[in-house]
């Protein structure tokens, strides 16, 4: 069997609702609240750099 990846992210890229990142910014976890304040850093600056294109 072979399997071909390409282009898998692009197809299966689901957005977190605001409510599922908020509660995960806020678990009592901290590793679960510091991977979703990174991702939140991460796809600010994103924004601001797509923006500056």
């Amino acid at each position: 069997v072979v399997y071909d990846a390409r282009g898998f992210l692009e197809k299966n890229r689901d957005n977190l609702s605001a409510n599922l990142i908020e509660c995960m910014e806020k678990s009592g976890i901290e590793l679960i609240s510091h991977l979703f304040t990174m991702t939140d850093t991460i796809n600010h600056s994103t924004d601001i750099e797509m923006s500056a294109l």
